[in-house]
């Protein structure tokens, strides 16, 4: 599915994974829709030499630009991660956009690295309310039969929206 469409439909805030952008091309998510302003993070910069391949992974959040004023955005140091805070009179939240796709037992010390720098990481948030979006390539809500989701769910409250499995129109 176009961003054109995503966007058009009444999307407050969209989080993106697999974006293929590059390092150089982040400045121009905010440039994609005239309403919307974008941050990510990319693992692929053009200044270090030949690209081989397609860019990997790369998150970005995307929001209506009339709720700038109650939205700032957080940086995790990390190529994986992003996230935006949300602070009003009435809610205060945190939406936090990754990229640790689980896939196999082969990756499996890559993504407990990366669920414990996001544990580390949220523990010092000022809020309780935490959205946590992401690719995981993963069953998280399955702690009985999931090894990414054991390590999920014990430490936290999880409570679902909803899971969108895969989202191409």
């Amino acid at each position: 599915m176009p961003i054109e469409k995503m966007l058009a439909e009444e999307c407050d805030v969209l989080c993106l994974q697999e974006t293929w952008l590059t390092k150089q091309d982040l400045g121009g998510l905010s440039d994609l829709h005239p309403g919307y302003v974008g941050v990510g993070e990319a693992t692929t910069d053009l200044n270090s030499g030949l690209l081989r391949g397609r860019v990997a992974g790369d998150v970005a959040i995307m929001w209506r630009s009339r709720h700038g004023h109650l939205i700032n955005e957080v940086r995790l140091g990390v190529d994986w991660a992003i996230g935006i805070e949300y602070r009003s009179a009435d809610h205060h939240f945190y939406i936090i956009n990754i990229y640790a796709p689980y896939e196999c037992r082969d990756n499996e010390p890559l993504y407990l690295e990366r669920m414990a720098y996001l544990s580390a990481f949220i523990d010092n948030l000022d809020s309780t309310c935490i959205y946590l979006i992401g690719d995981f390539n993963a069953n998280v809500l399955n702690a009985n039969r999931s090894p990414p989701g054991r390590q999920m769910i014990p430490n936290y409250n999880v409570q679902t929206l909803g899971v969108v499995e895969n989202f191409y129109g």
